[in-house]
């Protein structure tokens, strides 16, 4: 599969991929029975997707991990 090489970043921006991995569950909503889900797991777990976001110089993380984005500083700013 290949993907498109994304717009030029500045640095420290941050972009937000939004995907819902899991496993495909047999009760719940639709959204819980779609087998789209395993798909998108197994992609994210491949090592060439790894390898490509690692050549465009991607870091992967968690939400909470980025500074201006953390639920501890949004609530500083309440």
């Amino acid at each position: 599969m290949a993907l498109p090489v994304p717009y030029c970043l500045g640095e420290g921006q941050t972009v937000e991929w939004m995907v819902h991995p899991g496993y495909v569950g047999s009760t719940g909503d639709d959204f819980n029975r779609a087998t789209d889900r395993e798909h998108e797991l197994q992609n994210l777990m491949s090592p060439w997707l790894r390898d490509y976001l690692s050549d465009l110089r991607f870091e992967l993380c968690t939400w909470d991990s980025i500074p201006s984005y953390s639920v501890e500083s949004q609530l500083h700013q309440l």
